[in-house]
């Protein structure tokens, strides 16, 4: 069925998927390698549900511990949304990618490997748009590349990710420099960008600023000024035209192999905040 491809196995040697929808960046590969592949006793089968294409790439990073930036594709045309019951009686369209199995093998060695089988995958299953998968040294980057427009035609997408964004330095808690972060890098896509959840530390002081530099730099530098290696997802809901941000799944040792020391902000002290913050916690 289309909802369920499973790859069992890769051409040795090979960048998979079309140069529109992967990089040619095999030669990184070693860059990423982990000591032992997770999937180097016996092939792995992984299953996805709901946002199956996230909870896929979720269970890679966790078997390779190595943090994976996320970003979901804006899918627009009605022909690459399915239309579902939503509460009040509403219907909805959403994206159609609910269901997703890989099957990872010693083949895919390193994480990014893995994640070039699984999306694989999901371009076999026949799932709308296309994505890129770009290595960086502390994290891999999983990308919009290609969706096709409400009018028709097929277009490249510039990720939020990559968009360039500058504040200044300053001290300030992590819940509103996430907010300064998010809040530049909606009016850069203009997309709406909500937050899920941050990474935590609401009301500490960090020092951090940005000068033209991507989106996804800012926030890990933000995480190594934390003291913490994050992983991010970016997820877009289509009848809202906005995506919700979340980057308290999974915190990953800041030291761990194949992880040297990121150089970021500089932690400053803990404070406390108003209640109308969009981070409060009442204490226990």
């Amino acid at each position: 069925m289309k909802q369920f491809a499973t790859v069992f196995s890769r051409t040795t040697g090979a960048c998979w998927l079309m140069a529109a929808i992967l990089s040619p960046l095999c030669s990184s590969d070693m860059a990423l390698a982990q000591a032992a592949s997770p999937y180097s006793m016996a092939p792995v089968t992984i299953e996805g549900h709901d946002r199956a294409l996230e909870s896929v790439l979720d269970q890679v990073q966790l078997a390779f511990r190595f943090p994976i930036y996320y970003e979901e594709l804006p899918l627009e045309n009605q022909a690459d949304l399915i239309i579902v019951s939503a509460p009040g009686g509403k219907r909805e369209p959403v994206s159609p990618v609910s269901e997703l199995t890989v099957s990872l093998t010693n083949l895919d060695s390193t994480p990014y490997l893995a994640i070039q089988t699984v999306l694989s995958a999901y371009a076999y299953a026949g799932y709308p748009g296309g994505y890129k998968v770009v290595p960086r040294d502390h994290r891999i980057d999983v990308l919009p590349a290609e969706i096709r427009a409400s009018s028709g035609p097929r277009q490249s997408i510039t990720p939020i990710l990559t968009m360039p964004i500058t504040f200044p330095l300053a001290n300030r808690t992590v819940a509103d420099t996430v907010q300064l972060i998010l809040d530049t890098a909606s009016r850069q896509s203009g997309y709406p960008i909500l937050i899920v959840r941050g990474p935590g530390f609401n009301f500490r002081s960090v020092e951090l600023g940005a000068n033209g530099e991507a989106v996804g730099d800012v926030l890990e530098k933000l995480g190594a000024a934390l003291g913490s290696v994050y992983s991010v997802a970016l997820r877009y809901v289509p009848p809202e035209k906005a995506y919700y941000f979340d980057m308290g799944g999974n915190v990953f040792p800041p030291n761990a192999p194949g992880r040297p020391a990121v150089s970021g902000g500089k932690l400053i002290t803990s404070t406390h905040g108003p209640s109308n913050s969009p981070f409060f916690t009442k204490d226990k």
